[in-house]
This record gives structure tokens, C-alpha cells and sequence, in this order.
């Protein structure tokens, strides 16, 4: 199970691994609860909220994606299917227009792009093994996260550079899931111990069993419901959605000239060559009069295909008109063959002649003879 929250509306959002869907529910009014995803989800692990932009993210382990979706579930789109493996936590800086993921696949790693998927990279691929929990600290602009098989807690820059273990242990951590950051202090659930426990984020010391194993079993996500966790930013979108008909992202800032928002679409759209603008795609279809009668075999042909076989007739019907010309040419040339015996040569010459004034000349010869 995965969760996360809107502080400024108290809304929570969840994923249920049994039904395969995603609620939203006020906090405070759990039984009164409603579908954002009901259909397309397999095993979500990750789920974090964009609490600017208002949209929901997911890792799906089963397709091998990360996703999005308004709060209400209308607009879905698949930001990231290539190259990842089994994609586990994730984490949200939309002041920033960051997004951060945990990968568990062969290659066990730690990512990170735009939240409108541009600029991806990995930033930790090193001394990595289970990578479970994810979690940001927006004022220090530092990742941390908790290794199920290391029972190590790490931190770094947002580009993974300055990395430091924040506190190894297999008292501890003998097998983390989530983690958390607030003021100066970590968070972590785990699995083993049952239990929650902090230390300080700096040194790693001062651990202290926060929740035993006497009043949860098996504990999961963890967060901490605080305004500091979600502060207040500029939604670039807002006026009139940053010009978009869809989808308006957050992007980072990479260098002066970055545009801090991008325009998406639904995953049955496509964005035109405006970058604005969704269309469904142009497809043209063609149907056989006899399969018409059967009501059997579609045949669809792309706007390429169309143009080929347009040219290609073009050029097939100026080929029947070029020879068709020259045939007609050559009817109408007459070729002599005579012996010159000057020139001890044979020569071809080529003359139009008139049938009627040939007979003619030849009749008045024969009478001056």
C-alpha cells in the first residue's frame, strides 16, 4: 500500500493492492471516499502528490511505469516506460519541478527527471541494493533513503553528488521500508522490528523507538502531516493553464533559457507541433467492397502510405504518356537506305515524306523519260 496527502484541501490518496485502484477520501471523513484509477493498475508501490499542480504520481511494478493523473482521475498519462525495472518509491519536488524514484531491477539505482519527465538521469548506481523508502528535504535540497539489504540510511545532493550514510545499523535498520524527513530529524519504519524510530538527520545519532511493535503490525509508508511538508509556491499553470489544452507539468530550471512548464497529453492524445494543442491521432482506413459485404478486414493506412501510392501513380501514368509519345513519333518517320559510292559507306537518312506528293514527282519522271 501506498499514500500521500494535500495538506491545504486535507484530502488522502491511497492505492488498494487488492481492488488495484487508487482512492482520494478527506482525512477526516475516511467512509466517504471516491476513485481516481479504476481500471490499468497491477502492483503500485509508489505514489506521491504534486500539492501545486494537483496531480497524482505512480509507480506501477507490473507494466513497469510511472504515471500521473489529475486529482480526479481524468487525465492519465504514462510519463516513464523505458529502461526501468521494477520501480518502487517516489518523491515529489514540485517547487523545483523534480521528480525522484527508487528502481529494485538488476541494476538497482535511484533516478530522477523533470516531473514532466524531461532531463531524466540516474544519480545513484553505486553501493545500492534495495532501495526502498525515498524522501526529500526541500530546504536543504537533499534526497535521503533507507537500503533494506545494506541497513544502511544515505543521503545526497539532488544530483547525487556529496553523498553521506547518515546511520548503519542491523539493530535499527534490519529491514526498512519507508522514510521521512522533518526539521532535523529522520524518520523510518520497519518491517522486522514492527516498530517506527527516528535519529537526527546530520549525525544519525540520537535513535529513538518512536511507535512499537505493540501498537502496529507490519508497518508501511510513512509521513509526517505538517503545512512544512507541502509550502506554498507559484503554480506557473495557473493562468489559463500555462496555455495548454490538456496537461500543464512543471519543469526544472536547468540553465537560464528553461522553460518551468510543459505542455502533456492524455495517453489516447497527441501533442501537435505547437506544444500546446492534444489531437487524437490521423488515421485513414480503408475498406474492400467485398469485405465490406462480410463485415471482416480493416485495412488502415498511414498518412505515409497514402502519399506513396499517390506518387507512384503520378509517376506510372507519365510513363505510359512518354511512351505512348514516342510510338506515335516513330510512325510517322520514314528511313532510306542507299549506297553511296563516293564514300564507299552506307548512309540512313530520315525524311518526312508525303505519300501522295511522292507518287506524284515519280508519275512526272517517268512521262519526261
Amino acid at each position: 500500500m501506498a499514500f500521500d496527502f494535500v495538506f491545504r484541501t486535507g484530502m488522502l490518496f491511497w492505492n488498494d493492492a487488492g481492488d488495484q485502484k487508487i482512492y482520494k477520501s478527506p482525512i477526516d471523513e475516511g467512509n466517504d471516499k471516491s476513485i481516481v484509477i479504476d481500471e490499468d493498475l497491477t502492483i503500485c508501490d509508489g505514489l506521491a502528490i504534486d500539492w501545486i499542480y494537483n496531480h497524482v504520481y505512480w509507480s506501477d511494478v507490473g507494466k513497469k511505469t510511472i504515471s500521473l493523473t489529475d486529482f480526479d482521475g481524468n487525465m492519465k498519462k504514462t510519463l516513464v516506460t523505458e529502461y526501468i525495472e521494477e520501480p518502487r518509491a517516489l518523491a515529489l519536488n514540485p517547487l523545483d519541478g523534480w521528480m525522484f524514484w527508487s528502481d529494485w531491477g538488476e541494476t538497482a539505482r535511484i533516478e530522477r527527471s523533470g516531473m514532466d519527465g524531461s532531463h531524466r538521469s540516474v544519480i545513484i548506481e553505486k553501493d545500492i541494493k534495495w532501495p526502498n523508502g525515498l524522501a526529500l528535504d526541500l530546504i536543504a535540497r537533499r534526497i535521503f533513503w533507507v537500503d533494506a539489504k545494506l541497513h544502511i540510511i544515505t543521503s545526497s545532493d539532488y544530483d547525487g553528488m556529496h553523498r553521506r550514510t547518515i546511520l548503519f545499523s542491523t539493530e535499527f535498520l534490519r529491514h526498512p521500508f519507508s522514510i521521512t524527513v522533518f526539521e532535523d530529524f529522520i524518520y523510518w519504519s520497519d518491517w522486522t522490528k514492527q516498530s517506527i524510530f527516528r535519529a537526527n538527520k546530520f549525525t544519525g545519532k540520537e535513535v529513538q523507538l518512536i511507535v512499537s511493535n505493540q501498537s502496529i503490525q507490519h508497518p508501511m509508508v510513512l509521513h509526517i502531516y505538517h503545512p512544512y511538508k507541502q509550502p506554498d509556491g507559484i503554480n506557473q499553470c495557473e493562468a489559463v493553464n500555462g496555455r495548454c489544452s490538456h496537461l500543464c507539468l512543471p519543469s526544472p530550471k536547468i540553465n537560464s533559457e528553461s522553460p518551468l512548464i510543459s505542455c502533456a497529453c492524455p495517453d489516447n492524445l497527441i501533442l501537435t507541433s505547437d506544444g500546446l494543442l492534444c489531437s487524437k491521432p490521423v488515421q485513414y482506413t480503408l475498406y474492400d467492397p467485398d469485405d465490406l459485404k462480410l463485415g471482416v478486414h480493416e485495412v488502415r493506412l498511414t498518412t505515409g502510405t497514402i502519399l506513396s501510392i499517390f506518387l507512384f501513380s503520378i509517376i506510372l501514368f507519365m510513363t505510359i504518356l512518354a511512351t505512348c509519345y514516342k510510338y506515335s513519333l516513330r510512325n510517322k518517320l520514314k528511313s532510306i537506305s542507299f549506297y553511296n559510292p563516293v564514300y564507299k559507306k552506307k548512309s540512313v537518312d530520315l525524311f518526312k515524306l508525303d505519300k501522295r506528293q511522292y507518287l506524284f514527282i515519280t508519275s512526272i519522271q517517268e512521262e519526261i523519260k
